[in-house]
């Protein structure tokens, strides 16, 4: 697929839009089903899932049902990697789970592909197609279905949070917010502290709290996360 293809899913206006913008995708590289999953984690550290698939009705219970993911040796390795992996049923034989395979087999699952990547703001996007043949022999092909998977994550961060979870708000005293505000405008720690009045060891204090509250690790990511959220133009 050419990258206008990856830019029209990011712009997916609404969900349905947005599903039907994955099938074409996912038929077009050969494959049946598709499986979005957004894990954000909140302040508290909880984790909520949210997700998207073409999968019948019961498969998304079953995706994000935290008993079951923690012992999924897919949803393991795309918990903790970003490297892709190729699964096939001997992987749950493998992982000892044989069992889990009999869960998601009903829904359509034979053999499939998944990717996983993390998005500073927004949380991890994992994505994964299936299918009920088996995938190409040919190593050189399977690079070219992981690379194109992981390119439709990139592209799907963005679109992911804004209609799967909802602009995310994160809760922001007064003082908060007035550095964001000025952390947006380009403004250097000490600048902000001259311009309101407070030490730099404060401003530090409360760019560090942004920080965690908003998931993010640097000033970039937090402005934009901040414009995602509609926290600042």
């Amino acid at each position: 697929m050419n990258l206008g293809h990856y830019e029209e899913i990011a712009a997916a206006a609404t969900k349905d839009d947005l599903k039907a913008r994955l099938v074409e995708f996912t038929s077009h590289v050969g494959f049946e089903r598709f499986a979005l999953v957004l894990e954000r984690t909140l302040v508290d550290g909880t984790k909520r899932y949210h997700s998207l698939t073409n999968a019948p009705d019961g498969f998304s219970e079953v995706q994000v049902d935290n008993s079951i993911a923690a012992v999924d040796p897919v949803h393991s390795h795309l918990r903790s990697s970003l490297t892709p992996i190729v699964y096939t049923q001997q992987t749950y034989v493998d992982a000892g789970v044989p069992d889990l395979w009999d869960m998601v087999a009903p829904f359509g699952y034979s053999v499939g592909i998944g990717v996983s990547m993390v998005a500073p703001g927004v949380g991890r996007v994992m994505l994964g197609i299936d299918r009920a043949s088996a995938l190409p022999k040919d190593e050189n092909a399977l690079g070219r279905l992981a690379s194109d998977l992981q390119l439709l994550a990139q592209y799907s961060q963005d679109v992911a949070q804004r209609l799967l979870a909802g602009a995310f708000t994160p809760e922001l005293t007064g003082h908060q917010m007035a550095v964001l505000q000025l952390i947006g405008e380009g403004k250097s720690n000490s600048v902000i502290a001259t311009l309101l009045g407070v030490s730099e060891n404060t401003v530090k204090y409360h760019v560090g709290t942004l920080f965690r509250r908003m998931n993010v690790a640097t000033r970039e990511q937090a402005v934009r996360a901040a414009c995602r959220a509609g926290l600042i133009d």
